[in-house]
């Protein structure tokens, strides 16, 4: 299962950085879209992040999807 949100040891291979000041300044210099929470870590959603990086979101969610694949059976 993924998470909504990249996890602290993402961020940190993302950006190179360790520090989460530096880890935000990185994620913004890269054009990522993501929020600090009240204790300076940032926050940044996996979604986002995916269609930045040029992830096809349509087709990884119908990889994720729990709809059986109809097409396998012809």
């Amino acid at each position: 299962m993924n998470a909504i949100n990249l996890t602290r040891e993402e961020i940190s291979e993302i950006t190179g950085k360790t520090r989460s000041k530096a880890q935000y300044r990185a994620l913004l210099g890269m054009g990522v879209p993501c929020k600090l929470r009240a204790d300076g870590v940032p926050i940044v959603c996996r979604r986002a992040y995916e269609q930045k990086m040029g992830v096809d979101i349509t087709e990884k969610d119908k990889e994720n999807s729990t709809e059986p694949n109809f097409e396998m059976l012809a």
